[in-house]
C-alpha cells in the first residue's frame, strides 16, 4: 500500500511541477509583456507631443491674413467727396510712402468695434510717415450718416473718402471691413478682414 500511494505521488508530481512550470511561464510571459506595453504608451505620447509642437509651431507661422490681399495696386482716388483733408488726395500724395488703407461703411458693426483701433494706430505711425485713408462707398457731407459718425469720433482725423463705389468695384472689395498695407513702392503687403499682425507688418515696411 505505501508503495502504491509512493508510486500514485510519484505520478502526480511531474504534473503538477509540469502545471506549476507552465504557470511560472504564463507568469514570466506577462512580465515580459508588461514592459512592452509600457513602452508603446510612453511611445505614443512623445508623438502626441512631438505632434502638438508643429502644430503649434506651423500655427505661428502662418500668415494672419489672407494672400489675396498681397500684390493689389494703389486705390484709385476716383471719389465722391473728402473729409479730413484740406484737398482731395491725389496718386502723387501717395507715392513713396507706407499707405494704410480702410474700407468700412457706418452699417458695419465690425467696422465701428475697430475704430478706436484705427485711431490708435494712426496716431501711433502718422508721424512716422504712414498715410491711412478710409473709403466708404456710402455719400458723405453734412448730415449723412458716415460723416455724423467721422465728426463724433475723436481722433478720427485721418483722410476719409466718401461715395467710393468705383474704387471698391475697382479693388475687389466685397466685404467690410477690409484693411490693405502697401509699401513705399506701391505694393500692397499685408491685408485682410482684422487688424491682427497690422504693426508688426507696418514696422517691416517702414524699415525698407
Amino acid at each position: 500500500m505505501s508503495k502504491g500511494r509512493e508510486s500514485n505521488a510519484n505520478s502526480r508530481d511531474p504534473e503538477g511541477e509540469s502545471g506549476r512550470g507552465a504557470r511560472s511561464g504564463d507568469g514570466a510571459a506577462e512580465n515580459l509583456a508588461a514592459p512592452s506595453s509600457s513602452s508603446s504608451f510612453w511611445l505614443l505620447m512623445i508623438l502626441l507631443v512631438v505632434a502638438a509642437v508643429v502644430l503649434y509651431t506651423v500655427q505661428r507661422n502662418r500668415p494672419s491674413q489672407t494672400p489675396k490681399f498681397v500684390g493689389k495696386p494703389l486705390p484709385p482716388l476716383t471719389v465722391a467727396s473728402w473729409a479730413n483733408t484740406e484737398k482731395p488726395l491725389a496718386p502723387a500724395d501717395l507715392r513713396g510712402r507706407v499707405v494704410f488703407v480702410d474700407f468700412w461703411t457706418s452699417t458695419c458693426g465690425p467696422c465701428l468695434a475697430h475704430t478706436q483701433d484705427l485711431v490708435a494706430y494712426h496716431r501711433r505711425f502718422r508721424d512716422q510717415g504712414v498715410l491711412m485713408i478710409s473709403f466708404t462707398p456710402e455719400p458723405g457731407g453734412p448730415g449723412t450718416r458716415p460723416q455724423n459718425y467721422i465728426e463724433t469720433v475723436d481722433g478720427f482725423d485721418w483722410p476719409s473718402a466718401f461715395g467710393a463705389h468705383m474704387v471698391l468695384e475697382m479693388m475687389g472689395i466685397y466685404a467690410t471691413p477690409t484693411y490693405i498695407l502697401y509699401d513705399k513702392a506701391g505694393n500692397s503687403i499685408w491685408g485682410g478682414h482684422s487688424l491682427e499682425g497690422l504693426d508688426d507688418a507696418t514696422i517691416a515696411a517702414l524699415a525698407k
